[in-house]
């Protein structure tokens, strides 16, 4: 028996499976994953040479980090570094017999026996836009935001945060996309007191190998989102078109509301007293007009221009008049009205060189008026606008004998609207009768005019008979 010899010329066979220590899945491997290759024989072999390669890059030798001559399996390992390719581990693995009898190992046919080196990060781009009605480019309190993330390839769910402007990242949550899609879909409802500012994100994932990434914003002008929480606010003035008075609106008159903004805002509604204006303009002028009628409520004319909102967001403002005296309108659609009586000191009968004092009394103030008595014009004393003024006739021997006869004419008010003017009534005895004889008694001291006119420059004189009603009673409006 010691002199038997055995003849072997057959080479071993032998099988091999790649596998990788990669933490989400040992059929995939990145830069830093172990990729081990088991080598198993059918009889009892020397230690086998093994190289592998990723994809078509260059085979790299595997050390054998398990087994030695004699046994039938076999392990070797090599750490994938960065530069190596990326592919499907590609093996040579060439075995030796105790003999010396060589062979090759072909590659386990199974899946969970292949490894692919995929060292490439995951690419994605981010999309935001509000649901906001007005622009979907803005967003204000009560809005939805939403963060739609398309990734290279299928990723885990991605973390999504968002801050406005300068403002603090805040977490968007996924609503749509599983893990291995490459579609996500993040949302969040905007709140009262954020920062404002463009929106801009910062979103990480993972693909199937581990490999992290970070979405890079749309360039597509529509993915853009700014928070804008600030109502718009405008000022408004009022002006009419009186070119007597122009903060004094009357009938025919135009009523003009100037609103202007800071930003573009939409047309707002504008009410003063009462009535509704029509308006016009667009952006950040706008004008509302109102003709005055005779109908038309007086008094200082108060204002509301609401329901605007900005175009960009839709947040609603508020309008504020402007604090100017010409941002001021008062209506008058009244027209004045005015009393008169010709009255003298000593008694109801006048005489050549005496002089009748014409006392001239309106509800409101009024321009200077005329007075014309026995057909000449009197010099009308009083500094107007006032609601009193007094005019002096002197009596001649043109005036002749009878009733002193005494019109006003051209009652006009700070508005410019035209007024009547009418005897005191209730007073027969107002208008002197004027005595011209040749036994005229001695003129009585008669009444002058102020050197300097003050605004109620009525004389004071003493009647024997006084008109009813007098003219301070005469209400002013």
């Amino acid at each position: 028996p010691d002199c038997d010899v055995v003849i072997d010329n057959v080479p071993p066979v032998a099988q091999f499976c790649v596998m990788s220590t990669n933490a989400n899945d040992f059929s995939l491997a990145t830069i830093g994953d172990t990729v081990t290759v088991t080598v198993t024989t059918n009889e009892p072999s020397a230690v086998p040479s093994v190289q592998c390669r990723f994809g078509t890059g260059p085979y790299m030798t595997y050390n054998v980090v398990a087994g030695s001559t004699g046994s039938t399996i076999f392990s070797a390992s090599r750490v994938v570094a960065a530069g190596e390719g990326s592919g499907n581990v590609d093996c040579v693995v060439t075995v030796a017999d105790v003999l010396g009898n060589s062979g090759t190992a072909t590659q386990v046919a199974d899946p969970n026996c292949a490894v692919l080196v995929d060292p490439t990060p995951p690419t994605a781009t981010y999309c935001a836009m509000s649901n906001n009605p007005t622009d979907t480019h803005y967003a204000t309190a009560g809005n939805t935001v939403s963060v739609t993330v398309t990734t290279s390839e299928g990723t885990s769910v991605p973390s999504v945060q968002c801050r406005n402007g300068a403002g603090p990242y805040m977490t968007y949550t996924v609503v749509s996309g599983a893990a291995g899609a490459s579609s996500f879909t993040a949302t969040r409802t905007v709140l009262a007191g954020e920062a404002e500012g463009a929106l801009s994100c910062l979103v990480t994932f993972a693909d199937a190998a581990g490999n992290t990434g970070t979405a890079t914003a749309s360039t597509n002008p529509a993915c853009a989102v700014t928070n804008d929480l600030t109502p718009p606010a405008a000022l408004y003035c009022v002006s009419c078109t009186n070119p007597t008075a122009p903060a004094i609106a009357t009938p025919g008159n135009v009523i003009n509301v100037t609103i202007t903004s800071l930003e573009p805002i939409t047309p707002p509604h504008v009410t003063c007293g009462g009535v509704a204006f029509t308006v016009s303009g667009s952006g950040m002028l706008y004008f509302a007009t109102y003709t005055v009628t005779n109908a038309s409520p007086e008094g200082l004319l108060s204002c509301i221009v609401t329901d605007f909102t900005d175009i960009t967001s839709g947040n609603p403002g508020t309008a504020t008049q402007v604090a100017l005296s010409t941002c001021v309108v008062y209506i008058d659609v009244s027209p004045p009205v005015a009393q008169f009586c010709a009255g003298f000191n000593s008694g109801m009968t006048v005489y050549p060189g005496q002089v009748v004092n014409v006392t001239v009394h309106a509800n409101e103030q009024i321009q200077r008026p005329t007075v014309t008595c026995n057909g000449s014009p009197v010099t009308v004393y009083g500094s107007a606008p006032s609601a009193d003024y007094f005019a002096l006739y002197t009596v001649t021997a043109a005036t002749g004998d009878g009733q002193i006869t005494c019109t006003v004419t051209n009652v006009v008010d700070v508005g410019g609207l035209p007024g009547t003017a009418s005897a005191s009534p209730s007073n027969a005895g107002c208008f002197p009768i004027a005595k011209v004889t040749s036994d005229s008694p001695s003129p009585s001291p008669s009444p002058s005019p102020s050197p300097s006119p003050s605004p109620s420059p009525t004389p004071s004189v003493t009647r024997s008979r006084s008109p009813s009603p007098s003219p301070s009673r005469i209400p002013v409006k």
